[in-house]
């Protein structure tokens, strides 16, 4: 099971994009007109035997109306964001009609911003039935390349069999390369997500850390300093547990993090059994004896610093964990589907 949202300015050609890939009619089609009313609307169909794909189609933008159109799509991700992996968008198909004069900015500030917050994207360009419009096509390729969006994320491709005016007759084409993308970003959107998840979650475990620690300083501590009241053995005590404490659910956030990538994976195809990586614990070396409450909070500070840095690497160490598993040990499996 994996799913794809379909996005797009009205006109665009997401609606024949659907029909073209799911091989039938499932929305009407138009001439750069409205034909998809406001919301998202999914449609499951099996493309073969056991694979299903959750398709959800877009209103398209119309004028005057961008920010309320993004914000519809940037809301409707989060809430599948919400929910488990199963009920991600593993893939983002942004369609742009290759008869375009232009991208618009608010087209790539929003696939800037789809892009990093780890979203699997394919570009689309639709209507890639005429010979004349190379040069624009590879104008507007150049723009997104630009924009963080790679090569190999661009497809071009014509959903419709048509006859132009010089009588030529043009087949669709692009389906399979579409197809290709999809199967890929079930595990590439995991890739990509799952570290980022993983470090804002861990982020927010530390600096509930560090304000616990700042407030047991605060209520042991005097104005005159913790080693003149004797508190600073407790004082280091109780910090030090705080945040090894934190340093235990961080390695546990990223080891259920990536089992639950894995187990995802098993349920869509079968394969032996694969380990998370041993995420080692964020090291919280002793804090020295402070003269002052102070010093003693700039040592919180420094040490949780420290740890955010070790974050860093964890998630590194993540992406580079489900990447490796994706071209050395699962490119095999999606080489035999694709």
């Amino acid at each position: 099971m994996t799913n794809v949202l379909i996005i797009g300015k009205s006109g665009a050609g997401k609606s024949a994009l659907l029909n073209y890939l799911l091989g039938e009619e499932v929305e009407p089609t138009g001439s750069g007109k409205p034909v998809t009313g406001k919301g998202v609307f999914p449609h499951l169909c099996q493309w073969e035997d056991g694979y299903f794909v959750g398709f959800y189609d877009t209103w398209g933008l119309e004028a005057d109306k961008e920010q309320e159109w993004m914000e519809l799509i940037l809301e409707e991700i989060r809430t599948h964001e919400e929910q488990t992996i199963k009920e991600w968008f593993h893939t983002i198909l942004y369609c742009i009609n290759a008869n375009a004069a232009r991208i618009e900015p608010f087209e790539l500030e929003l696939l800037k911003k789809l892009k990093s917050e780890g979203n699997h994207v394919l570009v689309v360009f639709t209507h890639c039935d005429r010979t004349g419009n190379h040069d624009t096509i590879e104008a507007m390729k150049q723009v997104l390349y630009s924009q963080t969006i790679s090569p190999r994320h661009v497809v071009e491709v014509c959903s419709e069999q048509k006859r132009l005016l010089n009588g030529t007759v043009t087949e669709p084409f692009g389906r399979e390369a579409i197809w290709s993308h999809i199967k890929q970003g079930l595990w590439q959107k995991m890739v990509e997500k799952i570290p980022k998840q993983a470090k804002a979650e861990a982020d927010a475990l530390l600096s509930e850390a560090e304000r616990d620690c700042h407030a047991y300083i605060e209520a042991h501590g005097s104005l005159l300093g913790l080693y003149l009241r004797g508190q600073e053995k407790k004082v280091n005590t109780a910090c030090e547990q705080i945040l090894r404490a934190c340093s235990a659910a961080i390695d546990e956030l990223y080891q259920q993090k990536c089992s639950e990538a894995l187990a995802f994976y098993r349920e869509q195809y079968p394969h032996p059994a694969i380990l998370p990586p041993p995420f080692a614990h964020l090291f919280v070396p002793h804090l020295s004896v402070a003269w002052s409450r102070g010093q003693y909070q700039k040592q919180i500070e420094e040490q949780v610093e420290q740890m955010r840095w070790k974050l860093e690497e964890d998630a590194i160490m993540l992406h580079d964990y489900l990447a490796g598993l994706w071209s050395e040990e699962m490119d095999g499996v999606f080489q035999n589907l694709i």
